[in-house]
């Protein structure tokens, strides 16, 4: 074989590779992005859920006071969080609160 006849067989080489690592690529990023999706939609599920049973909780005590959604976005967002990082323990359940509170504290300050 001749220099000439390896020039078409090393860009069809250097071709493919660049496919197959384009096509590799596209499909880890269209992962992550649905990963991200589905990581939202449970929190939210389980927010509403919480917040749902929150509100159930109210009107059985006769008490209307309920912590804004928000707050339960939070909590369900900084669980998830901390089990995907395998860091729950006491100390960062307690700054989860510490934040719950800060907003709750927010929250009626400004309505």
């Amino acid at each position: 074989m001749t220099e000439t006849q390896y020039i078409p067989l090393l860009a069809g080489l250097v071709g493919a590779l660049i496919g197959s690592v384009t096509s590799i690529a596209t499909i880890y990023i269209q992962q992550r992005a649905q990963n991200k999706r589905e990581r939202a939609n449970q929190i939210f599920q389980a927010a509403t859920e919480q917040f749902k049973l929150a509100i159930e909780v109210a009107k059985i005590r006769g008490n209307g006071a309920i912590p804004p959604f928000a707050t339960f976005l939070h909590h369900h967002n900084q669980l998830y969080e901390l089990l995907e990082n395998s860091n729950l323990n006491a100390n960062s359940l307690k700054k989860i609160h510490t934040e719950e509170d800060e907003i709750e504290r927010l929250y009626k300050e400004n309505t």
